[in-house]
């Protein structure tokens, strides 16, 4: 059985109007390294290692298993995570997509499709943004194609972007983030929506920026979710203040809150006016949170056979 390493990408869901349909992998990603034994043995290293279990029962290595079986166990595990635990960065999309490529390989039936891998990771996910993104990388819209079935397609996206994002330390589960959520909205709300995720796709394939900035809002799932958390809100508005920043959202169900830079300013605009504002406002309703700057991640999950 071969050694393999496998990296899934970290992913920023809706970018303001794009609910469930937008997905932006991020460069910021899970490992998986793992060799043939004689016996199990997992370490885990890196965001939220002391959180998970060190077992057979850990998410990566049950999903693998679901696939592999028992051939999961014959291995010795190094998982290692950048990703942020339940801050709306795709964590688990990225576990899972990282567990499913494992259980594939170590099948031992080649590698997996990547077209699988993203059906199969939807599904489990409930939609399809964060595992767009997770498996294919870059920009990806979702939709259901004309069999009623998954499917996703590239969306331009500069590689001079980059994306500043601001991570609060209180985590916001998923499934309480959708509990807020109405049952459906006013006419007004999801026009408006529209007009913005078109002005959001037209900016981005046409690389005109300026408009990003009015892009990225949102009427049907921010202003539930935003009161979640103290000063959340009040963030996300010093970052849409900051003219230099272009086009600020929560990203996924939050509550990381995400704004696209250009690479060249970066690291200016990470100690700017905007985010450093964003940074006081929850500092005032108590926290605390950090700064991490990324680029677009064009690759998404990978495996790599080692020797």
């Amino acid at each position: 059985m071969s050694r393999w390493k496998i990296s899934a990408p970290a992913s920023s869901a809706n970018l303001g109007p794009g609910f469930d349909i937008l997905g932006l992998a991020l460069n910021c990603p899970l490992t998986a390294d793992i060799s043939p034994a004689d016996d199990f043995h997992l370490e885990v290293t890196g965001e939220g290692s002391s959180k998970v279990p060190t077992t057979e029962e850990h998410l990566i290595v049950a999903t693998a298993r679901e696939i592999a079986g028992d051939a999961a166990l014959r291995c010795h595990w190094k998982i290692h995570s950048q990703i942020p635990m339940t801050r709306g960065l795709g964590s688990s999309a990225a576990a899972v997509g990282v567990g499913l490529a494992a259980g594939y390989l170590l099948k031992g039936d080649g590698s997996p499709q990547r077209r699988e891998l993203f059906l199969e990771l939807t599904q489990r996910e409930g939609h399809g943004d964060n595992a767009a993104a997770t498996v294919y990388g870059g920009l990806q819209f979702c939709y259901q194609n004309g069999s009623d079935e998954a499917d996703c397609q590239a969306i331009s996206c500069q590689e001079s972007l980059g994306v500043i994002a601001v991570v609060p330390e209180q985590p916001l589960a998923t499934s309480e983030a959708r509990s807020v959520l109405p049952a459906s909205h006013e006419t007004e709300a999801v026009t408006a929506n529209m007009a913005s995720l078109s002005l959001l796709l037209s900016s981005l394939e046409s690389g005109d920026t300026s408009g990003l900035s009015k892009a990225c809002t949102d009427h049907l799932h921010e202003p539930y979710r935003l009161p979640l958390i103290p000063g959340l809100g009040a963030a996300l508005g010093e970052l849409r203040k900051d003219a230099h920043l272009l086009g600020s959202w929560l990203s996924g169900a939050g509550p990381t809150l995400a704004s696209f830079a250009p690479l060249g300013s970066i690291q200016d605009l990470k100690n700017g006016e905007g985010v450093s504002s964003a940074v006081a406002a929850l500092e005032k309703a108590g926290v605390s949170s950090r700064v991490l700057e990324l680029e677009i991640d064009r690759c998404g999950l990978t495996w790599e056979e080692l020797t």
